[in-house]
């Protein structure tokens, strides 16, 4: 719902919005997205772009993407305010925790139906990721 008012408030559809806004000031040429869903492709080096300017806190280059404040909002933070003081869920803005294989407990990172790979590694300034359109054969191992 959000993003049909940002699409009614510019008057751009959203895909356009991201490529004027996000996608073209990172570099990011080899990034496609037709909705705010599944529907997003993306190489791993225009994926590690991404993943750059949330280790960096909102820049990227010379530019500046969100402020800190926002950063903070998009780090996960246990939803007692929603769920209630027994809960254990925490959740971001777009970002959950994946600690797992070694990395830090600050790594933040993003799932994908196609099961790429985003993970940023904020305690160790280490951005990892891997694109495929698809899930590969071997998936579930």
């Amino acid at each position: 719902m959000a993003m049909k008012c940002l699409e009614q408030i510019t008057g751009d559809t959203l895909p356009a919005l991201y490529k004027k806004h996000l996608f073209d000031p990172l570099g990011g040429e080899g990034i496609d997205s037709v909705d705010a869903a599944a529907g997003t492709f993306s190489n791993a080096i225009d994926l590690a772009r991404v993943g750059q300017m949330i280790a960096n806190r909102g820049t990227y280059g010379d530019k500046r993407f969100f402020s800190e404040e926002t950063f903070e909002r998009m780090i996960p933070k246990k939803l007692t305010p929603v769920l209630g003081a027994d809960t254990e869920v925490e959740w971001g803005i777009g970002l959950v925790y994946m600690v797992r294989d070694g990395l830090s407990n600050q790594t933040v990172g993003h799932g994908s139906a196609s099961s790429s790979t985003f993970r940023v590694d904020l305690e160790n300034d280490l951005v990892i990721t891997m694109g495929r359109p698809q899930r590969g054969e071997n998936y579930g191992q």
